[in-house]
């Protein structure tokens, strides 16, 4: 320790100026209090406590920032939702109406239009706010997203009981369901759905609305084979074509939808009446020494009747099978971010 002179000392007095050397850690900042204590069992003490009084003022201060915003957010959002309710219905399809009972049977009697009833909970204002501006991104025509009641805080045992009479979907993020709520979910038969990750949720919500969706019907050929020969036989008095086919791939039954192409052109596209094989599906005995079949498959040969008895097979006459496949449509929803 020295003075301004250079001098070394010992001792300082009040209102001395003096330099300090040999400081272990980082250098003091300008301002800080210096303490000497006796020893440095003493002074590890002293900072021990001095950090720990700092870590729970600095504490404090965040708390009192974080209230400050929370009540900010929150007179926005009661605002924002005086708003909604004194409107009814904001811009896109979303209903973020609270209603009654009364209310919404009424909307149901004339409304054919699939929908999914939702009711949503949140930890904080801020997250229901999020959830709500994804929620109004959503415009589909096909099934209506009907959001029957939103709030901050975990759902109520009432919210349980409304969910069950109108088939609402329960939906929490972020929030400690009560276990006597959840007692009256299990009674009541009631799904409650709790998220942490906003995705997980909107990826829930997708698949639900899709399974509103009607499947769509496509058609998927099975099998294709081509006419070997041609010929026609008397069945109840009536002249019948019926068209010698071999089976090149896949399969042909009965239960089919059978299509007939004649030099690329489609002249049939209909059911098939009977289907019959002998020794020889080529060659059908007028004794009809035949035997009923419901399908052929590849290197097969079967001889085939259509529902059109104004059909004559040709040969070379290509035939091709289809088969109803139900595809599960996804609903057309990409909210920005997801």
């Amino acid at each position: 320790m020295h003075d301004e002179f250079g001098h070394d000392l010992v001792k300082a007095i009040p209102s001395t100026p003096v330099v300090v050397s040999g400081w272990r850690e980082n250098l003091p900042t300008p301002g800080e209090r210096v303490l000497q204590l006796e020893n440095e069992s003493r002074a590890q003490e002293v900072v021990r406590y001095r950090l720990k009084k700092e870590m729970n003022k600095k504490a404090e201060e965040d708390w009192k920032t974080a209230e400050q915003r929370n009540e900010k957010e929150r007179k926005e959002y009661l605002e924002n939702r005086r708003k909604l309710l004194d409107a009814g219905l904001r811009a896109g399809s979303t209903l973020r109406l609270i209603v009654h009972k009364e209310q919404k049977y009424q909307k149901d009697v004339g409304n054919q239009k699939p929908y999914v009833r939702l009711m949503l909970n949140t930890d904080v204002d801020g997250t229901l706010e999020a959830l709500l501006n994804v929620f109004d991104t959503y415009k589909s025509e096909e099934v209506e997203l009907d959001l029957v009641k939103f709030d901050v805080g975990p759902p109520s045992e009432s919210d349980v009981k409304l969910a069950k009479d109108l088939g609402i979907l329960l939906y929490c993020f972020n929030v400690q369901v009560p276990l006597g709520v959840k007692r009256t979910a299990e009674q009541l038969g009631v799904e409650i759905s709790c998220f942490n990750v906003i995705y997980r949720l909107v990826e829930d919500l997708k698949s639900r609305l899709s399974n509103c969706l009607p499947e769509e019907v496509t058609m998927e050929q099975v099998g294709e084979g081509h006419v070997i020969k041609s010929f026609s036989v008397i069945v109840e008095r009536k002249k019948q074509s019926i068209g010698g086919i071999l089976v090149d791939w896949g399969t042909i039954n009965k239960s089919d939808l059978l299509r007939v192409l004649r030099d690329t052109t489609v002249i049939f596209e209909g059911s098939i009446r009977s289907m019959r094989v002998g020794t020889q599906a080529t060659v059908f005995s007028k004794s009809n020494a035949f035997k009923v079949v419901s399908s052929a498959s590849k290197n097969e040969e079967v001889g085939v009747a259509v529902s059109n008895d104004k059909i004559v097979f040709k040969e070379d006459d290509i035939v091709e099978t289809y088969r109803e496949k139900k595809v599960k449509r996804q609903i057309s929803w990409d909210p920005p971010g997801f």
